[in-house]
């Protein structure tokens, strides 16, 4: 992938230094197609892509503590989880049609049952920041009216942060779709940071009440999309879903790429710091570079962070960073799943 041929041997060096603090943590038992990390005050939290149970672990020792989660549609139930959140005073677990509240010893609490094709996160004041989808079909095939919005309790909206029109059209039978595009919502002390790379590399920044404080905006070097890229993704997609549903996915569905990569591929906003995952990836070392910027998008440092495949951070991050500490799985000989971590900065 994009990856500067005379930076790359200076970046290798900074990384291999990282593992001076680094080692494995926890060594996951039973079979995990794609474990994904959140990590607490006190405890580690790990479930499995497509799954509902959650694993608790402690965060010093390493030491499982207990499971929870059950598959349903019944009060505390999922049908499975799309992502995972600490809040100050719950464990959130969002799945499909509804919230999930549970305590941070991963007893249930209460829930809440969300609008079709909305996918939200609590903010203040009752409020929530919802990222909703309204589709519709169009002489050329269909259009997504994607929005992020601040809603009150009972998802009415109260403002509109931001808007876009995908559109997926047919050719030959098949429905194209676009990939590599990120457009979504971060929230951090009571501040939510948008993104959409399709307008460049831009982070808008949001207060509670809807306004818009600040924008971080960066000028990046246009760099071409390998074929490799776009063989590697099918490839890790015919492993992640299976022959059986891979074959029908093709039947139906082309995917589209674009020329040049797209400014970042995803961020998170951590401890006050915004850690912009980018396209430049060294795929044969398992590498990505991220920017470190401060909140008000202001350059901090670039290292140099692994990942297990190019799929780990495209949509919903697999790891996770806490007190200036990353957490990542690899795969040991025995295909087991293994939690390692170690100081960033």
């Amino acid at each position: 992938m994009a990856f500067n041929r005379v930076m790359k041997p200076i970046f290798l060096f900074l990384f291999l230094l990282q593992f001076v603090n680094a080692g494995k943590f926890i060594t996951l038992k039973g079979p995990f197609l794609m474990p994904k990390v959140r990590i607490g005050k006190d405890y580690i939290y790990i479930y499995d892509i497509g799954k509902t149970t959650v694993y608790i672990y402690d965060k010093l020792k390493g030491k499982f503590i207990s499971k929870f989660g059950k598959k349903g549609q019944g009060p505390g139930e999922a049908l499975h989880i799309n992502d995972l959140y600490i809040l100050p005073e719950y464990i959130l677990i969002e799945a499909p049609g509804k919230l999930l509240y549970f305590n941070f010893n991963g007893l249930f609490k209460k829930e809440i049952i969300l609008p079709y094709h909305t996918r939200c996160i609590p903010f203040v004041n009752d409020q929530f920041v919802c990222k909703k989808v309204n589709y519709g079909f169009i002489k050329e095939g269909v259009i997504a009216k994607a929005k992020i919005i601040i809603t009150n309790k009972d998802f009415k909206t109260l403002k509109v942060l931001a808007q876009k029109e995908i559109k997926k059209k047919f050719r030959r039978k098949k429905l194209e779709i676009k990939k590599m595009v990120y457009f979504g919502f971060k929230i951090w002390n009571k501040k939510i940071y948008i993104g959409d790379t399709e307008k460049g590399f831009i982070i808008e920044i949001f207060d509670f009440s809807g306004k818009r404080i600040y924008k971080i905006k960066k000028n990046t070097p246009k760099q071409r999309v390998e074929k490799t890229v776009k063989s590697t993704y099918i490839n890790l997609l015919k492993k992640g879903v299976g022959e059986n549903r891979f074959n029908n996915i093709m039947e139906h569905y082309r995917f589209i790429f674009p020329t040049y990569y797209p400014p970042y591929m995803n961020f998170l906003v951590r401890d006050g710091k915004i850690y912009v995952f980018t396209w430049d990836i060294d795929l044969k070392n398992k590498l990505q570079k991220v920017l470190i910027l401060d909140e008000k998008g202001n350059f901090k440092k670039t290292v140099m962070l692994p990942i297990y495949s190019l799929r780990d951070n495209m949509k919903g991050f697999l790891t996770d960073i806490k007190d200036n500490r990353y957490y990542y799985f690899t795969l040991n000989k025995n295909d087991e799943w293994e939690l390692h971590d170690f100081i960033i900065e």
